[in-house]
């Protein structure tokens, strides 16, 4: 009756074979492949601070129609687009096993949409208000 192998390929019952890796020594730390994941939150503040340029073009310089419009590209499409990629590589981020999201971060998202929701809004007026006069 022959002995069937190790279904742990190891070898067989009699010894024959390969012989099991060692066993990690108790002065090693185990390695760990895993890494703290956190927001992308360079995106965060290229999008605030697009959005607080475009306020400032739109509220104090936007007395012409022009300025007034390249603050509302600004502090809309360009700086929603980059909230929208900090949304998108956030979330990939926390489907990590490890994520860590500073306390700071949520507030300065809801900031950055405030900020940008008020430079629209004053573009918009100030492009209106240029479109009707001509």
């Amino acid at each position: 009756m022959s002995s069937s192998p190790d279904p742990f390929g190891y070898g067989n019952d009699r010894g024959s074979g390969s012989t099991p890796p060692p066993p990690q020594s108790a002065g090693t730390p185990p390695v760990s492949n895993l890494s703290v994941a956190g927001p992308p939150t360079i995106y965060l503040i290229v999008s605030g601070a697009l959005a607080l340029i475009g306020l400032i073009i739109g509220a104090a310089l936007g007395g012409s129609g022009p300025l007034a419009v390249v603050g509302w590209v600004l502090a809309g499409p360009i700086a929603i687009g980059v909230l929208s990629a900090f949304t998108l590589l956030d979330t990939n981020r926390r489907a990590r096993p490890i994520y860590a999201e500073p306390t700071w971060v949520k507030p300065a998202y809801w900031a950055v949409i405030i900020i940008a929701a008020v430079g629209i809004i004053i573009c918009a007026l100030r492009i209106a208000d240029w479109i009707g006069r001509l």
